[in-house]
């Protein structure tokens, strides 16, 4: 679906992890899904229609309830979202951004390490403190741990 959307000339994101496969004694680390059936693309509400229809029944578009309209990501959120998966790290977890109320947490900005830049808001998931980063409605990724000497804290209205 990705090269098909890049012939299109249609900018995309396909979120994909680096596993480890084991085959008669030999490692090999492959490129995997990170979210099965999930890629992103930027079009205008118009082109995403086009482009649902031209692949016949395999792309379903995330809309707004309310309106029925193709979802529009801020550049924002998909930057954020971009840099903590881009990496192919095997250690993050994904999630249904409707499981996790994401913004009760203290919002920060990681100012060092692999995931510098990246904002979102520290969660405590099964026990262990997490930064969050959501594509809020979609879909949710907790990185693992980062120390705090590595977190800016951000008043909620600051980006």
């Amino acid at each position: 679906m990705e090269s098909e959307l890049k012939k299109m000339s249609v900018e995309c994101y396909y979120p994909v992890k680096l596993v480890v496969h084991e085959h008669d004694g030999e490692q090999a680390v492959v490129k995997e899904p990170a979210i099965s059936s999930l890629i992103f693309f930027r079009s205008s509400a118009l082109r995403a229609e086009e482009i649902q229809k031209c692949f016949d029944g395999r792309v379903i578009l995330y809309r707004y309830r309310s309106t029925k309209h193709p979802a529009i990501i801020p550049d924002q959120e998909m930057n954020a979202f971009k840099l903590i998966t881009s990496g192919g790290n095997p250690d993050l977890e994904y999630m249904d951004a409707g499981a996790i109320n994401f913004k009760k947490g203290q919002h920060v900005r990681v100012t060092g390490g692999p995931f510098e830049g990246a904002e979102g808001y520290i969660q405590r998931i099964q026990g262990n403190k997490r930064l969050v980063v959501a594509i809020e409605g979609v879909v949710a990724v907790a990185t693992t741990y980062i120390p705090s000497c590595l977190l800016q804290k951000l008043d909620n209205n600051e980006s």
